[in-house]
């Protein structure tokens, strides 16, 4: 709770008067801001941006390996 007080400049008891849904996109919003802070977080936040991907980026990937015909 107190990453989202900080984050949101607000205190803990109007943290608890959040409804469900701007609690956790709140959240989602303070952990992405810490991360970016450090250039751990910014390479955690890649990867975990890299995993999220379901698709192939096939121009990167030709680009890189070659097209085979």
């Amino acid at each position: 709770m107190k990453i989202i007080a900080d984050y949101a400049r607000i205190s803990i008891f109007d943290v608890l008067e959040l409804n469900m849904e701007d609690y956790f996109e709140t959240l989602k919003d303070a952990v992405i801001y810490n991360n970016m802070q450090t250039e751990e977080g910014q390479k955690r936040l890649d990867d975990a941006w890299i995993l999220s991907q379901t698709k192939p980026d096939r121009a990167t990937l030709r680009a890189y390996f070659g097209r085979k015909e």
